[in-house]
């Protein structure tokens, strides 16, 4: 089984493509015809490279050769960027269409769908979500029928469709055939949380995949994968394969559920701590060196921790507060989960359970607000004080404009604060395709940064 791979755009070295959601590092592209093409549903979509071009923002900054005008022009034709496109839909526009309704929702998984009441307009890029795939959630069976129950009874009120942002003439959505402008009194933002790729040396080697990619389209067809996490959700991972072990960095302490621990123990799932310093493929195997041992696996999937969508709630006026002990980057809300005329429930506020998803959304309508009061006293994630996306010294930080920590560190030593905004004004972090949602919050977490950069709408590419 291949994973899909490509050149990267400014060293033009093979990588790896580790997100299957649209909009993230290299999953859309433009082939040498001019056509867009998704490089996930493709299966594999690798393009040669005739040559590798150092990118080291030292040796840009350091060396006037390289910032010489007339040198630039050919620097930049030298990189992975596509010449020409081909029109879509025989370049014909969407239409646009103006929709005002009472509550509208933004995000169709478990917390979304479980939102859905009377004059209420849905729209989602994906249908009831991670729950559909992950076989060890808890409460799985009860969460799925009654989901699908709402979807029955609310389809006609359901669009598929891709929030591009907030704008003056409203909250814009892009969905097959129409340019959505919509008004609501009230607003649920349901979009959820994503995994995000650990720091490390060769942390873009082909075969490293989120959580999300793993479960959605690998699932069953690796025989062993290394799990990167020390919670339940790593847990919940690495139980679908046939063999697995989960690796734990140094200076973080695994935080198991009892249930989750002896499903592990049952199953022989190894637990194993250290920072990778090293990975190789040998033979369609990945070899991973750590400061304590070396690891063989088919596949690693990384399943740290659920980062909320912030690029959803910031378009929308959100603001966020860093959460260093949970080391998650979480909206401003009330118990509730609200925010002035909006909820933020499930992911998006930063909750991994799927029950208390489920709940959350609920109480966003004003029921079961008394048990989702009682089950979030429960939801406890355990504290720790050193980042958990600090896997090892070195790695690919903006996978889109080839940054790499070498070159964070780089920029730290001219004077720069650990500051992710500022960062990116010196090293060109979270600017590329997509905009900033891979990169930005685990350095932000690494670096303890209280600031990420501003997510600007579209927050997601727009084919014009």
């Amino acid at each position: 089984m291949s994973i899909p791979a490509t050149i990267s755009k400014k060293a033009r070295k093979l990588i790896g493509i580790s997100y299957e959601e649209q909009g993230m590092p290299y999953v859309e592209q433009v082939d040498s015809e001019g056509n867009r093409v998704n490089v996930v549903e493709q299966k594999i979509y690798i393009k040669k490279s005739f040559m590798t071009i150092p990118s080291s923002l030292r040796l840009i900054h350091t060396n006037k050769l390289l910032r010489t005008p007339s040198l630039l022009p050919i620097i930049s034709n030298l990189q992975d960027l596509p010449y020409k496109y081909k029109p879509i839909n025989n370049g014909k526009n969407k239409e646009i269409r103006d929709v005002t309704v009472e509550r509208l929702i933004i995000g169709g998984g478990t917390s979304g769908l479980a939102s859905m009441r009377e004059n209420s307009l849905l729209i989602t890029r994906e249908e009831l979500g991670d729950i559909l795939f992950d076989e060890y959630t808890l409460e799985r069976s009860f969460i799925i029928e009654e989901l699908k129950k709402l979807y029955k009874y609310y389809q006609n009120h359901i669009i598929s469709g891709r929030f591009l942002g907030k704008f003056d003439e409203g909250l814009v959505f892009d969905t097959v055939d129409q340019i959505l402008i919509v008004k609501a009194n009230e607003i649920v933002l349901a979009g959820g949380g994503r995994c995000l790729k650990p720091i490390f040396p060769g942390n873009n080697t082909p075969g490293i995949v989120s959580r999300e990619f793993y479960l959605k389209r690998l699932k069953n067809k690796f025989q062993k994968i290394l799990v990167l996490g020390y919670t339940d959700l790593a847990a919940r991972t690495a139980l679908h394969a046939k063999k697995s072990t989960i690796l734990v960095p140094n200076n973080i302490t695994i935080s198991l559920s009892p249930y989750y621990k002896e499903q592990l123990d049952k199953k022989g799932v190894e637990i194993s701590n250290g920072n990778i310093y090293n990975i190789e493929s040998n033979n369609g195997k990945l070899i991973v060196q750590t400061d304590k041992t070396t690891l063989e696996a088919d596949l690693i999937v990384f399943s740290v921790s659920k980062q909320p969508r912030l690029e959803i709630t910031s378009s929308v006026g959100i603001g966020y507060i860093y959460d260093a002990g949970r080391h998650l980057y979480v909206p401003v809300h009330d118990q509730l989960g609200r925010n002035k005329n909006l909820f933020i429930v499930g992911g998006m506020r930063g909750i991994d359970n799927e029950y208390l998803s489920y709940l959350s959304g609920k109480a966003s309508k004003g029921e079961e607000i008394d048990r989702f009061l009682e089950e979030l006293k429960k939801y406890n994630p355990n504290q720790q004080n050193e980042s958990p996306y600090n896997y090892g010294n070195g790695g690919i930080v903006c996978e889109c404009e080839d940054i790499s920590m070498e070159d964070i560190n780089f920029a730290l030593s001219l004077g720069i604060e650990k500051d992710v905004e500022k960062l990116k004004r010196i090293t060109g972090l979270g600017t590329g395709h997509c905009q900033g949602k891979a990169c930005t919050i685990n350095l932000g977490d690494y670096l303890k940064s209280s600031r990420l950069i501003s997510y600007r709408s579209p927050i997601y590419p727009v084919i014009l």
